[in-house]
């Protein structure tokens, strides 16, 4: 009741007139109306009957894929990758070894390069097309992808399945709830024209500051010249 009363004295008050007050009411309501709506499309993308929908589209997906068990080497350069091909080659390491010796994707290298089970639609095309070469425990050529130099190692090919709908269906869920968040925000900013708008300080051309540097060293007094070649000749 106090709390009601206290509004209603505050709302007729001249405190409530200003326009950072208003301002700020404006930016509650409107934080309160954003909250509610993206609590409402989360929601509505999530229930229990578009998770069975999404996790049986997944599974349709899978049908006839394959799934390769792979091991990698990621490095900056492709001598790097040659020089470690070679060191696998001639035993002087193993490729477990190599990956936790070389490998700048750590979370792997700790295991030995291995990054599990992949389905083939997730592969990189450059590292797909050198799998389908591959024999079984084979090591690839170096392969270069945006993200550096690979050395591939195949161990294993089994027909994908999806995971027992009560394992994943938590992850089903946060999916489908990304997918429509990202939807809506698609749809706002889809026209929208941003112009970043900074100050800049005019770039002189080398001989522009060559001149200005020439004319503020002619005007260091005389004195001054002398004591700093007398303090360099020291």
């Amino acid at each position: 009741y106090f709390d009601e009363e206290l509004a209603k004295l505050a709302t007729k008050s001249d405190a409530a007139k200003t326009e950072e007050v208003k301002a700020r009411i404006r930016e509650s309501k409107n934080n309160i109306l954003r909250q509610v709506y993206v609590e409402s499309v989360i929601k509505e993308s999530s229930t229990d009957e578009k998770v069975n929908q999404k996790y049986a589209q997944f599974s349709a997906e899978l049908v006839n894929k394959k799934e390769y068990l792979i091991s990698h080497i990621i490095v900056k350069s492709k001598e790097e990758a040659e020089k470690i091909q070679k060191e696998i080659a001639s035993k002087k390491l193993t490729f477990v070894n190599a990956a936790k010796k070389y490998s700048l994707d750590k979370e792997s290298a700790a295991d030995g390069g291995k990054l599990g089970f992949v389905l083939e639609n997730n592969l990189i095309g450059q590292i797909s097309t050198e799998i389908s070469k591959l024999k079984k425990d084979e090591v690839s050529n170096p392969i270069q992808t945006e993200f550096g130099w690979h050395i591939i190692k195949f161990s294993e090919t089994r027909d994908a399945k999806a995971l027992p709908f009560e394992d994943v269906k938590e992850n089903v869920r946060q999916q489908l709830i990304k997918e429509n968040l990202d939807e809506v925000k698609n749809k706002i900013l889809k026209d929208v024209e941003v112009n970043i708008l900074m100050e800049t300080k005019e770039l002189k051309t080398p001989t522009e500051a060559g001149e200005e540097n020439a004319k503020s060293k002619s005007d260091v007094p005389s004195k001054q010249k002398n004591q700093s070649k007398e303090a360099k000749s020291k």
